[in-house]
């Protein structure tokens, strides 16, 4: 009985173990359901997501560890149950700000995340990626127009540039969020452009440049289709460049 026992005691160990692998992996696996009109961001190594329309409208925040290689066939998703936004959200855009860990998600669709009742709100909300928790920081100026289907990008002084989106037909907006650290406020001021008169700010130009290589990295990395406007000063017109499914670029000039 003894040897018996010392025979299978190994083998009743490893058992247990390979069981309680094949558990662990069950409960810690997350693929999250594929969707569209959601909002992302890389923020340190980790690439983040929130929101979007996988079957109805999302309060769902998860994101990809990036910090090593990876098989396109298995990526190192992380859900966040503890994360959810505040209200399910659709068209947001987000940009990311180092010094302070946070994340800014302005715009876009809100809705109540359990009846999906349409606030017709648009407020300013942040995402400590630290402490994984939602706040919505104190603001002053007139709040912009609710929109969808814009892009943030932000430069070295702790400003957001917001672009694009059409609040009416053929009417598209030029927003800046100025983020002050100390005060933790946030200035919003919204500037309109028809698109056949588009800003003549040095400024904004070389934003809506890196606007554009944005647009166009997040289409290469997450293999999305877009479209990209591009100006014409002489024929002040505009060319579209289609993003194509193969990922290369459409010039239909």
């Amino acid at each position: 009985m003894i040897t018996l026992n010392l025979f299978f005691k190994p083998i009743l160990s490893l058992f247990y173990a390979l069981i309680l692998g094949i558990f662990i992996k069950e409960v810690n696996s997350f693929t999250p359901i594929s969707r569209n009109a959601f909002s992302s961001v890389l923020a340190g190594d980790k690439l983040y997501f929130f929101g979007g329309n996988p079957n109805s409208i999302s309060n769902q925040t998860f994101c990809l560890d990036v910090s090593q290689s990876f098989s396109s066939e298995n990526p190192p998703w992380i859900e966040t149950p503890s994360a959810v936004i505040p209200f399910a959200s659709v068209f947001a855009t987000v940009s990311f700000i180092e010094s302070s860990s946070i994340i800014y998600l302005f715009g876009g669709f809100m809705y109540d995340p359990v009846t999906l009742v349409d606030s017709f709100q648009s407020f300013v909300h942040t995402f400590n990626t630290q402490t994984l928790k939602w706040d919505i920081p104190k603001t002053n100026g007139q709040i912009p127009t609710r929109r969808r289907n814009i892009e943030a990008v932000k430069d070295n002084f702790g400003k957001i540039y917001i672009f694009g989106a059409p609040i009416a037909r053929n009417e598209y907006t030029a927003t800046l969020l100025s983020n002050e650290s100390k005060s933790n406020s946030t200035q919003p001021q919204t500037h309109s452009n028809s698109p056949n008169s588009p800003s003549k700010d040095l400024t904004s130009k070389k934003v809506a440049i890196s606007v554009v290589s944005s647009i166009v990295a997040t289409a290469f990395l997450i293999g999305i289709g877009a479209l990209l406007y591009r100006w014409s000063k002489k024929r002040k017109d505009k060319t579209t460049l289609r993003i194509s499914g193969n990922f290369g670029i459409e010039n239909n000039e």
